[in-house]
């Protein structure tokens, strides 16, 4: 799992890894702490897929660009990419769907 601390990191690497999950969340947001592990869990599950880990993007301008670029309006929100396209996205805490998602991803 990468932590992303910049908008340019995080081109950079949607440009250089096929598959690629993104977790927008905050230090502050509750429902963002709870699926935490289950975002590091399955990180370690599914080596085929970059896990990028965005924190507290509300607090940085720069990553705030970022939020908005990609219309991020509720946290937690996952965005999974394939060869660096928004292929599908998901927000709230669902365990499940996250694991479904994961899983899409890493048989592109």
């Amino acid at each position: 799992m990468i932590e992303v601390t910049s908008t340019a990191q995080f081109h950079e690497l949607l440009r250089s890894q096929p598959r690629v999950i993104a977790m927008f969340t905050a230090g502050w947001c509750g429902p963002c702490q709870n699926m935490t592990p289950d975002f590091e869990d399955l990180s370690t599950q599914y080596r085929n897929v970059t896990f990028l880990y965005c924190v507290d993007f509300t607090d940085n301008y720069d990553n705030e660009e970022l939020l908005n670029e990609y219309g991020v309006r509720v946290l937690p929100t996952f965005i999974a990419f394939g060869k660096s396209r928004e292929v599908k996205r998901m927000n709230g805490a669902n365990p499940e769907a996250l694991r479904k998602l994961v899983q899409e991803l890493a048989a592109r």
